[in-house]
């Protein structure tokens, strides 16, 4: 991460609004919210909490609207919204159904 990206975080703590973070070494674990972060970026990364947007996809099982949801929360809209759509083209072609 860029000096000008950590004090972008910084700054929106100072302001606020909710900080997550996560270990470098395993960044498969999910992102935890801090309220009193230490900035120890050599070890952490940290983000601010993305705002969830519902997504509703006609059509999905409830399992299948609760990953969504999951995938949203966890990696924020463009990268979920990105994976979701290819999940959905490998299941269905290429067919524009999906507008996002």
């Amino acid at each position: 991460m860029r000096t000008v990206d950590k004090i972008k975080v910084m700054n929106a703590s100072e302001e606020g609004k909710t900080i997550q973070y996560r270990h470098k070494l395993n960044s498969h674990t999910c992102w935890t919210t801090t309220h009193c972060p230490e900035w120890n970026w050599k070890s952490i990364e940290y983000r601010v909490k993305p705002t969830v947007k519902n997504i509703i996809i006609q059509d999905l099982t409830i399992e299948q609207q609760n990953l969504v949801d999951f995938a949203i929360k966890e990696t924020g809209e463009k990268a979920a919204s990105k994976a979701i759509f290819t999940m959905l083209r490998n299941a269905y072609g290429d067919r524009n159904l999906f507008p996002f």
